[in-house]
């Protein structure tokens, strides 16, 4: 698997934990905001008491109200039951329930149902509403062991989803994160291949002119029109196309044409010329740093077309050379 396929599969991994992360945030804030609106509720609940109830109302006599409701309960249902009487449909808790999100700098639509005296009332005219909204808190008190006489408020909030977004750093810190980690993954990608650009370019520019003809060269004849300079690591094809080698890959190729069928393993590529050890066994690294040689050997090589390095699935690599392939010389240039 190459680099580009290894770095395009993290950049979609990473993108979908991104989006998995996103929406885990999102939830997480949208129920943390929900919480919030409800303490609010509450607070406006106890604003239009403060400001709808001016005295404390009598404790009930027990002969009156046998039953096992504690007290508490019951003064809260009468004090709801005063403020029913003042505003039966709630609108004005309902503009103090808006006016304290306001405050709090939360752009929300509420609404509240209520139940008193076996009538339902909505303070949101649009039946729709309550069907696409949050409820945030539902409250009941009774009296007594009567049902019908029950009074209920149901507090409703709708809020965009950008309404979450202003609500939570959470979320922006998880988003900045992972355009952080997404754009060094990229760009860290790109600048290795500028890298191997440069060394590419780099190696091309080693490509020289061999002089005319020196008797003290030695060279090995490979093929009809490719000779061979060990000591000078220089290839000549069809005369005037020059190739020399240096360091690593000229002791691979070297190491190539000197062994039966010009095949070479893993493992002797790493001891023999990248100097290795495997006593461990051959590891990935080891095939990386192998593969990373050969593209190297193949780069040095392209000006001569008659030279080839296959592949051997497994194994390693092969080395041929197709006297078969003619090439004009005037079609070849020397880099």
């Amino acid at each position: 698997m190459n680099h580009k396929i290894r770095v395009t599969l993290s950049c979609l991994g990473l993108v979908f934990l991104l989006g998995w992360g996103m929406w885990k945030a999102f939830q997480i804030q949208q129920d943390r905001l929900c919480s919030e609106i409800s303490v609010l509720f509450t607070k406006a609940m106890e604003e239009e008491k403060a400001l709808k109830i001016d005295r404390e109302l009598e404790r009930y006599d027990s002969a009156k109200s046998p039953n096992k409701i504690p007290w508490t309960e019951k003064k809260e249902w009468g004090y709801q039951d005063y403020l029913f009487f003042c505003d039966s449909t709630r609108t004005f808790l309902d503009s103090l329930f808006q006016a304290t999100l306001s405050a709090h700098r939360i752009q929300a639509k509420t609404g509240i149902r209520c139940k008193w005296k076996g009538e339902v009332f909505n303070t949101f005219p649009d039946s729709l509403f309550y069907e696409e909204a949050f409820l945030l808190k539902q409250l009941d008190y009774r009296s007594d062991e009567n049902p019908d006489k029950n009074i209920m408020l149901q507090a409703y909030a709708r809020f965009s989803s950008w309404a979450v977004w202003q609500y939570g750093y959470f979320m922006w810190g998880i988003l900045g994160l992972g355009l952080f980690l997404l754009g060094s993954l990229i760009g860290g990608y790109k600048l290795w291949r500028i890298r191997e650009r440069k060394v590419a370019e780099k190696g091309k520019r080693l490509f020289t002119d061999l002089p005319v003809q020196d008797k003290e060269i030695e060279r090995i004849k490979l093929a009809e029109d490719l000779s061979f300079d060990e000591k000078h690591g220089s290839l000549c094809y069809q005369g005037n196309i020059n190739v020399y080698l240096t360091g690593n890959i000229l002791r691979l190729f070297c190491l190539f044409i000197s062994v039966e069928q010009r095949e070479l393993t893993y493992e002797k590529i790493c001891v023999d010329v990248l100097a290795r050890s495997i006593k461990s066994g051959l590891s990935k690294t080891d095939r990386n740093a192998v593969a990373s040689a050969i593209r190297y050997l193949r780069d040095y090589l392209k000006p001569i077309p008659i030279i080839e390095i296959r592949l051997l699935t497994g194994i390693g690599y092969r080395l041929e050379i197709r006297e078969d392939v003619k090439v004009a010389p005037d079609t070849l240039e020397n880099p």
